[in-house]
């Protein structure tokens, strides 16, 4: 594997259509303490289960799981996220974060 650009987005338990029970069915709600976790583009080279190494814009290392599909989320599009962020109940963390490209090593 390589670095690679992903553009990212963050969702919380609070957004629409959002029930915590990922499409894998793993209560996100209840993990997210132990694990970080995303959903993925339903197109994306990343599929559940994949972990992602994420390097943020301040050096920071984290890895996540890709556990679930985003209905808005798009491959090829920079202005579209393709990978979005759980960020639990926290709405103020997740508009801060916005849209991001960030840096990230997949692994299968």
């Amino acid at each position: 594997g390589t670095w690679e650009i992903y553009t990212f987005s963050a969702y919380t338990s609070l957004d629409d259509g959002v029930n915590n029970i990922s499409a894998i069915g793993l209560d996100i709600g209840k993990w997210s303490m132990y694990q970080n976790f995303v959903a993925v583009a339903g197109d994306s080279y990343i599929e559940y289960g994949d972990t992602l190494i994420v390097k943020w814009k301040d050096g920071t290392i984290k890895s996540f799981t890709a556990v679930d599909t985003g209905g808005a989320l798009t491959v090829g599009d920079p202005d579209k996220a393709e990978v979005d962020v759980y960020m639990g109940n926290d709405l103020d963390k997740a508009f801060e974060f916005g849209i991001q490209r960030l840096e990230v090593w997949v692994i299968k």
